[in-house]
């Protein structure tokens, strides 16, 4: 298991200068988003505006505040907080923006890769096969991989798993805690 601190991850422009982007984990390591395979970002939205088309690319963006509208491919997304979108790279999408925000990201490639985002306010367990990148965006949480020896994962920070071999337990420290998962599969 590795952990990484979200905000000491370089950061990199939008192709479009509306934001600035940290990958937490892809495939390959340090994949761009025309060459990745799959990728989990934390992402810095700073203006409304048109987002990067991304050709190729499933998406599944999490808000991880209040105030986000997208518009994709004409149909308007009033966002609500801490809940994933789904949508296709390819779309022709915009974002109107109440204040700047950050937004938790998963991207795989279509028919090569698949993401299963999930949202933990609680106790739970995640099982493989595939690669593991856990979240913490509030509070904290116990993670035990297998029959290991408990990790602490606090707000603000990931665990990456590559690969997910045995089932990941988890239990907050924290009453307000919240973090969120992505289980990346690999099509065969």
């Amino acid at each position: 298991m590795q952990r990484v601190r979200v905000a000491a991850l370089p950061k990199s422009p939008w192709r479009n200068g509306g934001g600035t982007t940290a990958a937490i984990a892809a495939e390959p390591e340090g994949a761009s988003f025309d060459d990745c395979l799959w990728r989990v970002d934390v992402s810095d939205i700073a203006r409304a505006g048109p987002f990067s088309h991304l050709a190729g690319l499933d998406r599944t963006l999490v808000p991880l505040a209040s105030g986000l509208v997208l518009t994709i491919d004409g149909a308007r997304h009033e966002l609500t907080p801490f809940e994933p979108l789904a949508f296709s790279g390819d779309s022709t999408t915009t974002c109107d923006i109440a204040t700047p925000m950050q937004a938790f990201n998963a991207l795989t490639r279509r028919g090569k890769a698949v993401a299963r985002v999930g949202r933990w306010p609680g106790a739970g367990r995640i099982a493989g096969p595939g690669a593991l990148v856990f979240h913490v965006v509030r509070g904290g949480f116990s993670v035990v991989e297998g029959g290991g020896r408990p990790t602490q994962v606090e707000a603000g920070s990931a665990a990456i798993i590559t690969p997910l071999d045995q089932p990941l337990a988890f239990e907050p420290t924290a009453a307000w805690s919240l973090a969120f998962s992505v289980l990346i599969g690999i099509v065969r």
